[in-house]
């Protein structure tokens, strides 16, 4: 599940990121009531290459995840850099 969004920098440069969603099983680790896992990674367009930022396996980063009624669970602060 693929999307974007063009983000601006403090002098008003365009920014242009893809986000990447993916549904994938529910690992040992997850919150108690996760029924559904989704890993996502962002990349950055330069000069027309997609550049990795940071993805769910990234240090301090994670995961989301959601229980059977679809509702996102509270997880760590998510941080992407460039």
């Amino acid at each position: 599940w693929p999307t974007s969004t063009t983000v601006y920098d403090s002098i008003g440069n365009p920014h242009f990121l893809y986000y990447q969603f993916s549904r994938v099983p529910v690992q040992t680790g997850a919150p108690a009531a996760a029924t559904s896992e989704w890993a996502w990674s962002v990349s950055e367009d330069i000069n027309g290459t997609k550049v990795p930022l940071a993805n769910s396996s990234t240090v301090g980063n994670a995961p989301l995840y959601f229980d059977n009624t679809g509702t996102l669970l509270d997880t760590t602060s998510q941080s992407v850099s460039f």
